[in-house]
């Protein structure tokens, strides 16, 4: 794997460094990288809504460009089938359901969940249902679950989620599921040794990526596993305000991230890139 500037590993994480684009793009020119992007927060802002966060045909013929220099994966919470309808690149790499569904050229990965989780999973969420006020949006993604209260007002925030957090965490406790907090979202995934960064190491470790350095881009808590894995011997980029952090560097929103990609395009080495994707002819 190609090795990136040194940094000390025993170091605790702190607050990743805020880079202008053009002057990180300078900096990741010339390594053969594995680019890995975020959805929510990254490459798109939040919206209100899931379903209203979508993406735009510049951006997708920016990520068609990339995907012609060096390989990109798109890692997200959502279920793979949709975040790939969203982004519309169908020779990228997809890790969807936060690691559990992974395709992309020659590969594709769908780690085992058993029906009893499946059981459990409608049961959670029924119970939740039962007593969801308005504004709770469910995103039921097969084998993980999110729960928004974004849209919740802070009245009922304030007599909901206290009832909730003790659900979910009688729950996780009894080893019935794992659980995560994220941007006004909890997410309900399998009780497995699963997730963005178990996915992130498995595409590095496959034929032809091992000596790729990973580079990978991500806003929420959810993001913390794969800053951790690229720590070592990759780069992470935190998107969005200062917080304690795995990633080395920060961007401040997706605006940032646009730009980073678009000077990344325009400035890089190519010549220097000695393996590009899977499937490219030379």
């Amino acid at each position: 794997m190609a090795r990136i500037p040194p940094d000390d590993p025993k170091r605790p994480t702190g607050r990743p460094r805020l880079f202008d684009p053009a002057a990180l793009a300078r900096r990741l020119r010339g390594f053969p990288a594995f680019l890995f992007l975020d959805y929510d927060g990254t490459l798109v802002p939040i919206a209100p809504r899931p379903a209203q966060a979508t993406f735009d045909d510049d951006g997708r013929a920016l990520l068609r460009a990339l995907g012609g220099m060096l390989p990109v994966a798109i890692v997200s919470g959502r279920a793979r089938a949709i975040v790939r309808s969203l982004v519309g690149v169908p020779s990228l790499y997809y890790v969807g359901n936060h690691g559990l569904e992974i395709s992309g050229p020659r590969v594709r990965l769908n780690v085992a969940v058993s029906a009893g989780w499946r059981r459990d999973l409608d049961t959670f969420l029924g119970a939740i249902e039962a007593d969801a006020p308005s504004g709770l949006v469910i995103e039921r993604k097969g084998v993980t679950a999110s729960l928004h209260y974004r849209l919740v007002s802070i009245e009922d925030r304030s007599r909901w989620l206290p009832t909730l957090r003790r659900r979910l965490a009688t729950w996780a406790t009894g080893g019935r599921l794992c659980l995560v907090r994220g941007k006004a979202v909890y997410e309900l995934r399998p009780p497995l040794d699963w997730n963005k960064g178990a996915a992130v190491r498995w595409l590095i470790s496959r034929p032809g990526m091992t000596d790729r350095t990973p580079v990978y881009l991500g806003d929420d808590t959810t993001d913390e596993d794969a800053f951790r894995v690229v720590r070592e011997n990759g780069i992470g980029i935190l998107v969005g305000p200062p917080r304690r952090s795995a990633a080395r560097y920060r961007l401040s929103g997706p605006a940032e991230v646009r730009r980073l990609l678009a000077h990344w395009q325009t400035t890089r080495d190519r010549s220097a890139d000695i393996n590009r994707s899977p499937g490219r002819r030379r």
